[in-house]
């Protein structure tokens, strides 16, 4: 039988209180911990702005004394484009169940990702999204979102011993958060408020994203 790791994947360029609170979101529904995984070119990205180092450091002061929160550096170890599926085989191989944790939009289009029919087959996701505010489905998608379940600590251990991808629905309100707004406001000279303050102080003291940047 698997063990479970949950995974919530993202450039984390920088990390922000909104990438802390669907962690938390998550943790505190699941009774499990979660792993941030930051990705060391994403396939939906040209780059990140600051290096994995920097981006490292920064997720791990985000956590500092935070028991559910963890950081998995898998992803950033890999070089170029890295893609989902890749992740998936890797844990596989460790007899490690991966859940990954992700929005509404990035469900949705699941099909458009590399690999997409094995993930949508066989990778478990843990999906974002309001209640009952959801857009079209592909076939596909749509007979596993017909068979989710509500996430809890119960309902996640179905993923221990199973062939087929689960899907597991947390509802949770948009967050009003980017990276690319706060790296502006950081590039204009500005103290961001959904910055954690260790993470702001450490890009103070390193001089990051101080250069008007786009995206």
């Amino acid at each position: 039988m698997k063990s479970i790791r949950l995974l919530l994947g993202g450039s984390f360029d920088p990390v922000h209180q909104g990438h802390l609170r669907v962690a938390h979101t998550v943790a505190d529904a699941s009774g499990q911990t979660v792993f941030l995984l930051p990705t060391s070119q994403s396939p939906f990205k040209a780059g990140a702005h600051a290096s994995a180092e920097h981006r490292l450091a920064m997720l791990q002061l985000a956590i500092a004394e935070q028991a559910s929160l963890a950081v998995d550096t898998f992803e950033l170890q890999q070089t170029g484009v890295h893609y989902t599926i890749a992740t998936w085989r890797h844990f596989q191989a460790l007899q490690i169940a991966p859940v990954f944790i992700i929005g509404w939009d990035a469900f949705a289009s699941l099909e458009r990702w590399h690999e997409g029919e094995t993930l949508i087959a066989n990778a478990h996701f843990i999906v974002l999204a309001r209640d009952g505010e959801h857009d079209e489905l592909s076939s596909s998608l749509q007979q596993r979102w017909q068979m989710r379940q509500k996430l809890s600590a119960d309902t996640l251990q179905s993923v221990r011993a199973s062939e087929h991808g689960q899907t597991f629905f947390c509802p949770m309100e948009k967050i009003e958060l980017s990276s690319s707004a706060i790296r502006c406001e950081l590039a204009e000279g500005r103290q961001p408020a959904g910055l954690p303050k260790a993470v702001y102080h450490y890009i103070e003291q390193h001089q990051l994203y101080r250069q008007p940047l786009a995206g």
